[in-house]
Formats: structure tokens, sequence, C-alpha cells
């Protein structure tokens, strides 16, 4: 029965080699009373729930098995991860692959990365995860490895789904984001010197409030309580979709009187721009908005 398990899950771990471009896990499974039981981890939840239904048939009993860590879930502890830390005075850019080609977000140092890999062909790219989630490759220049003394990631404020987190002044959010107006647009880009629309609301929201939203847009737009276009207001994330290119896109809205104005970082005018709500929902289609930080209104 052990040697089946064994088998068993040396045959998931095939199949997943031949799947991922580069494999971390390091599960070990055994049988404790007839109960497969696992140590190690595993980097995505996929991977968990490959074993988790291929191993199904070893347990005596309708429990399910043992679940592997997964060491890019968010709520995974400080302890079973392996760190480093961004260093030098740039943001570091993190890429989707590990030739660097496609920029996918940034972050600023100081701050502490989950580290997982290095490129099995010999890249100056490391597998990383960032503070909000994002994983990818960065270049080994940009951090060194450290083990820190407690959860670095303990103080960040992560948004829910179903309502709004944190505080922040939403004054103080209206003049974050004024302060960017013109600035230009980056694809991929979150820092204050350029950034994409996704990357610039992050940037704001976790200067203002420490609440720090996910990187990509349709993550977002999974947070927070849902909002009716006629219900939006003042500090509300507007999510809308291109009319020509369908890509997706996001906004912040601000106060302007009784009504509000949004401002976002915007592709085909290539900088951050704010206008009326009137002029931004004309140009888009609406998908939805979410109100995602619990601001403290004027």
């Amino acid at each position: 029965m052990e040697a089946a398990l064994r088998e068993a899950a040396a045959a998931v771990r095939a199949e997943a080699e031949a799947r991922y471009p580069i494999l971390v896990d390091t599960t070990v499974w055994a049988l404790l009373d007839g109960r497969p039981m696992v140590g190690g981890a595993v980097l995505v939840s996929s991977q968990a729930d490959a074993y988790q239904e291929a191993l199904a048939r070893f347990s005596p009993d309708e429990r399910p098995v043992v679940r592997p860590v997964v060491l890019t879930a968010l709520d995974t502890t400080w302890e079973k991860q392996r760190w480093a830390r961004v260093t030098g005075a740039d943001a570091a850019d993190l890429h989707r692959n590990p030739a660097g080609d496609d920029l996918q977000t940034q972050w600023a140092p100081p701050a502490w990365l989950r580290w997982f890999a290095t490129d099995p062909d010999g890249g100056p790219r490391d597998l990383v995860q960032l503070p909000d989630g994002t994983v990818g490759w960065v270049a080994r220049a940009d951090f060194e490895r450290a083990d820190p003394d407690a959860d670095p990631w303990a103080s960040i404020g992560r948004p829910e789904r179903g309502a709004a987190v944190g505080r922040g002044d939403l004054v103080e959010a209206a003049a974050i984001a004024r302060r960017r107006l013109d600035r230009p647009y980056l694809w991929g880009g979150n820092t204050d010197a350029a950034a994409d629309c996704s990357g610039f609301v992050q940037a704001v929201a976790w200067e203002a409030s420490g609440v720090l939203l996910p990187k990509n847009t349709k993550d977002q737009l999974r947070r927070g309580a849902r909002v009716a276009a006629g219900a939006i207001e003042a500090g509300d994330f507007v999510y809308v979709q291109g009319r020509e290119k369908r890509l997706m896109h996001v906004g912040l809205a601000l106060p302007a009187g009784d009504d509000y104005t949004v401002i976002h970082s915007c592709l085909s005018r290539g900088r951050v721009l704010e206008e009326t709500r009137e002029e931004f929902l004309t140009r888009y289609r609406f998908v939805g908005a979410r109100r995602i930080v619990a601001w403290d209104r004027p």
C-alpha cells in the first residue's frame, strides 16, 4: 500500500514537471495509521488539487486527503516560506517569464519577497512573489536572500470579498492621486514615475490607506462590495472595458461637488488624466464598480 501511494504521488509529480516550466514541489507522502499524510509544499493550488484527487483512493474513509502547503497562498504561514529583500534605490521589475520580456508589475524598496526558485536555464532572474501576491521573475541583482525575524507581511491590509476594509482619508487619497496627473502610462508599471491603470490605483490605495489591492484588474474586481453604476461614490473603483480593444481598465472616483470625476492611467492617451463621470463612462463600457477601501469622507 505504501509503495502504491508513493508511485501515485510520483505520477502526479511527473505530470506537473511536464506541465510547468519550473517545478517547485518538495512534498513527501506516506501512510500514517492508514491515512495519506504529506510533508513539504507545492507552488500553486492546482498542484495541491492534483495530489488530493489522485491520492483520494488511499484514504480509508470519505475525509479528503491532507492538502499540501501552497506556497503562493497569501494565508500560508511565513515560517513555511523562503524570503528575500528588494535592495537598491530603484523599483524591481517583475516579469511574467524568466526571459524578462513581459513586464508584469514593479515593486519599490524596501520590501520583502517570497523566494521560490532560480531559473533552471541559468538566467539572471529568480521566481518570487511580491507582497500583493503577484508571482513572476525578478533580476537577482535587485534583491538579496534574507531570513526575517517575524512575518514581513503581517501588517499588510488585504481587501476582502463583499466588504470594504481598512481606513483611509479620501481627501488625502485624492491629493495623492492628483499629484500623479500627467505621469506617463507604462504597461505593467506601478511606480510614482509611470504606471498602468491597475498599478496606478493599487499604488494610490496602498499609500493612502495601507490596503494592498491585487495588481490585476480582474482580481481587483473580485474584491470589495459590489456597487451599481448609479450608486458610485467618490472613493469607489470603477472598472470598464475599452470599446475598441476590449481591454479591461480601472479608475478611481474622486470628489467633485455633488458628482465625481474619475482619475486613471490611460493607455490611449499615454498618461494619467482626470475626467468627468460623463466623459469617462462615454468613452468606455461600464463593467462594474467596487467599494474596496473604507474611506473617511469629507
